[in-house]
């Protein structure tokens, strides 16, 4: 996966899912789906007695347009990654997004899972804020109406309580050990060359030497008191010099190097697939930074046990879609609801940090 597909994907797991335990979960993809004209022109794909609309959709729509734009401008949805554009992949995941939370308030009703009267009143809270915002000609670009706001921050509140009730008791203990972060400073001689279309190819063995020299040369100046900072501006051939690490993020050769160090200390050269390593230790155990990995890691186990039971849940379910409805959702265009967010005005309302 490149990098921008990678980062793309951290970006839509802390903005499309703040349904904190779907990765890993069953897509509309994986359904057996039946391309359909049973449904309207309103109604883009079907799975059970749920239905997804374009009202609901543009809710969404709407919000991570803005979300984007704002940090990234206009021109993020033509951006080219493997299999097509920013706005390809971000519609894809909108989809999926769509269709979890339809099987997740199927899955509620089937345990006997509903919103208590408070829930559903500050679902209602939500939604008025959220409607409030828009202006007559959002409203009738989205085709929204209240009763469909409210439907929709039910569903997604619902959603957040069948995650909590089946995972309340699954064990998230996690130790120091797996949660450490360290904070390191890196030199990285590159030992691959990149051609006019972005594919990366390994260097001949003579090209490589070479750089194996490189990074010798800037070892031996690191140890005998060149400021290793100073040096990276000279060497480094990555795209940053300050790194947080924690274990499984990074080529094993690396992670084992990184966590031997102790604070102030040098590695030798590390040898990896990206080229060779000299890595200083800043700080061996960043304790903000390892209890957040802690409920990050305490989340993924949560994400994990939940999975489990969803998709053997959803792995009966046929899905009805409305391709045709479906192609006419689009990010690019005029902004529309700038003023409304979906999210803030739920995290507001159900005081969700």
């Amino acid at each position: 996966m490149s990098n921008m597909k990678r980062y793309v994907k951290r970006l839509l797991a802390g903005i499309l899912t703040a349904l904190l335990f779907l990765t890993g979960c069953s897509k509309l993809a994986d359904k057996d789906i039946q391309f359909t004209v049973g449904l309207n022109e309103d109604q883009l794909f079907k799975i059970g007695r749920e239905t997804a609309t374009v009202p609901e959709a543009m809710i969404f729509v709407t919000t991570q347009k803005n979300i984007y734009e704002k940090a990234y401008g206009s021109e993020i949805w033509d951006i080219d990654l493997s299999n097509g554009t920013f706005e390809t992949y971000v519609r894809e995941s909108l989809q999926n997004f769509l269709a979890q939370m339809k099987c997740m308030v199927l899955m509620a009703a089937d345990r006997g899972i509903e919103l208590t009267e408070e829930e559903k009143r500050l679902a209602k809270e939500a939604a008025d804020a959220y409607y409030g915002k828009l202006s007559e000609a959002d409203i009738a670009y989205m085709k929204l109406t209240p009763g469909t706001a409210k439907s929709v921050y039910e569903q997604y509140c619902l959603a957040n309580k069948l995650v909590e009730e089946l995972t309340k008791d699954v064990n998230v203990e996690v130790s120091d050990s797996e949660a450490r972060i360290i904070q390191v400073e890196q030199i990285l001689i590159k030992t691959y060359a990149v051609d006019a279309n972005g594919n990366q190819a390994p260097l001949s063995e003579e090209d490589k030497a070479a750089k194996r020299q490189t990074a010798e040369e800037a070892l031996h100046k690191a140890e005998s008191g060149t400021d290793f900072s100073v040096l990276a501006e000279s060497y480094n051939e990555g795209d940053a010099v300050n790194y947080k690490v924690g274990r499984g993020e990074f080529p094993e050769s690396f992670e084992e190097a990184a966590f031997a160090l102790s604070d102030g200390e040098l590695s030798g050269i590390v040898e990896t697939e990206y080229g060779y390593h000299i890595i200083k230790c800043i700080e061996d155990y960043d304790m903000e930074g390892t209890e957040m990995h802690k409920k990050e890691i305490a989340e993924r186990k949560k994400s994990e046990a939940f999975s489990q039971v969803y998709d053997t849940f959803t792995a009966g379910l046929t899905a009805e879609y409305n391709k045709a409805a479906w192609d006419q959702i689009r990010f690019t265009g005029e902004a529309r609801a700038e003023g409304a967010d979906f999210y803030e005005e739920y995290k507001a309302v159900f005081g969700v940090q």
